[in-house]
């Protein structure tokens, strides 16, 4: 068992995003890629079928949080899906990205 206070080891967030990078690139309608900023990791993710420029775009980041690792969206720490779901991630993050191209607006 983990106790809450312990941080996690400093690679594990890169790991677990380049995975759903893998993820989402093996999806036809989307696109991704990871951006660091001052040290920490976020994936970049587009619409790229039939979207209109600008096309929709979120980014998502990956946090610890009572022991275990999560893909959160990276404007609000919204929680998505457990990093063991990566499916899951992935189709919250498409659907997400497919409201925003249906309304015209932008994350």
């Amino acid at each position: 068992m983990n106790p809450v206070n312990v941080p996690p080891p400093r690679n594990e967030r890169h790991g677990h995003l380049a995975a759903l990078c893998d993820a989402v690139s093996a999806e036809p309608s989307l696109g991704c890629g990871l951006v660091i900023r001052r040290g920490v990791t976020t994936l970049s993710v587009v619409r790229k079928a039939r979207a209109p420029l600008p096309r929709p775009l979120v980014e998502v980041g990956c946090d610890y949080v009572g022991g275990t690792w999560w893909f959160v969206w990276a404007d609000d720490a919204g929680f998505i899906a457990p990093v063991k779901d990566v499916a899951e991630a992935v189709d919250v993050v498409g659907r997400h990205l497919a409201d925003l191209d249906s309304r015209g607006t932008r994350a």
